[in-house]
């Protein structure tokens, strides 16, 4: 990058001499869970354009990570770290100085499923108290909330009886979606005013939004007309609409059992992780490209032997990265797979991982 001689600041002085600078950007990265088989588990990086590198281990955490988070801008990974007695904490991984702070230690809960809030300030989290002095076990998760920058934490909701789990940020930052079950629902909460507003549905997940921050979906169970069989479809609401206006992701009629949801960066497209309608054999789930328009499905990876899921979709959208398990294979282990939208070229990146995820 090169600066002209002359070129003026916004205080009004001007550059004597012209200044030349030069950097490189990194390719994204994907970062995973492993090992599989073993109690504990730790962050490792590898380079999907560099098929024949060995993962970088993360972290060494001794007692073991259960979930994690990369921020929007890639510099950092937050992480839930197992304590004693069942305690879990929150890390910082930072990828540019390779050491690991302290985000918050919850010394008489468990603080788990940590998630960045677009702007990399804020974290949300569930919160679990393990009740340690009463021996009563562990209670219902409730949302919290850390800023990054102070370490101070707090509820999401005033209300202390308020429970809640699987925080999800808009893209934005202007809304948390979350599910609770004595709302029964989702309840997506707005920091802009402190308001709420729920969705119904009894299924007790929450989904993700799409990047344009009008869609968020969700899964249904719903009986097929005249069989005893029962499949999952996906809903789309659309949050920006007064009246959160529902629509069908998939017709009622379609015989397919959709299990997971993954978006493109356009908003117009997902992955959907789909079962295929045998009922005679047990078959993987297959990844199939959705147009949201058309409602068009194009198959992807479609090996029967195979289960697939986990997708995480790389950030320009032409990758993905995701989970397969071989089906009926003595000693199989998950794996992490790429896959190119653009070529449709498949191939293994890790043996033994799990959970998937791009650094930007």
């Amino acid at each position: 990058m090169r600066l002209a001689e002359g070129v003026r600041a916004q205080n009004g002085r001007l550059l004597l001499q012209a200044h030349e600078w030069q950097f490189r950007v990194r390719a994204p990265q994907v970062v995973f869970m492993a090992p599989v088989d073993h109690p504990i588990q730790n962050l490792f990086m590898i380079d999907p354009k560099a098929p024949d590198s060995q993962p970088q281990q993360l972290t060494f955490s001794e007692l073991g990570v259960l979930s994690y988070d990369v921020s929007p801008d890639g510099s950092r990974i937050v992480y839930s770290e197992l304590g004693d007695q069942r305690t879990a904490h929150l890390r910082l991984y930072d990828l540019r100085t390779n050491s690991t702070l302290t985000l918050l230690e919850c010394r008489i809960a468990a603080c788990t499923t940590p998630v960045w809030r677009p702007d990399g300030n804020m974290v949300a989290f569930e919160r679990s108290e393990l009740n340690l002095d009463t021996g009563a076990g562990p209670g219902a998760p409730r949302i919290w909330l850390v800023d990054v920058n102070t370490g101070i934490p707090r509820p999401l909701f005033a209300d202390n009886q308020r429970l809640g789990y699987s925080p999800r940020w808009s893209p934005d930052g202007k809304l948390l979606a979350s599910y609770d079950a004595n709302v029964g629902g989702i309840v997506l909460f707005n920091f802009a005013d402190n308001t709420e507003r729920v969705i119904r549905t009894p299924q007790g997940e929450v989904g993700y939004f799409s990047a344009d921050g009008r869609w968020l979906f969700f899964p249904k169970i719903l009986q097929l007309a005249g069989t005893t069989r029962y499949v999952a479809h996906f809903v789309l609401v659309d949050v920006q609409s007064e009246l959160l206006v529902q629509r069908d992701l998939t017709p009622d009629s379609d015989p397919n059992n959709d299990v997971e949801l993954a978006w493109l960066p356009d908003s117009r497209r997902l992955i959907v992780t789909r079962r295929p309608p045998n009922i005679t054999t047990m078959q993987g789930a297959q990844l199939h490209l959705l147009d949201l328009e058309t409602g068009e499905a194009t198959p992807l990876v479609t090996e029967p032997d195979y289960s697939n899921g986990q997708v995480a979709v790389s950030p320009d959208g032409d990758l993905l990265a995701f989970q397969r398990f071989a089906l009926g294979q003595s000693g199989a282990r998950p794996q992490i797979w790429l896959y190119d939208l653009t070529t449709g070229d498949l191939r293994l990146l890790a043996n033994n991982a799990t959970m998937p995820r791009w650094l930007p």
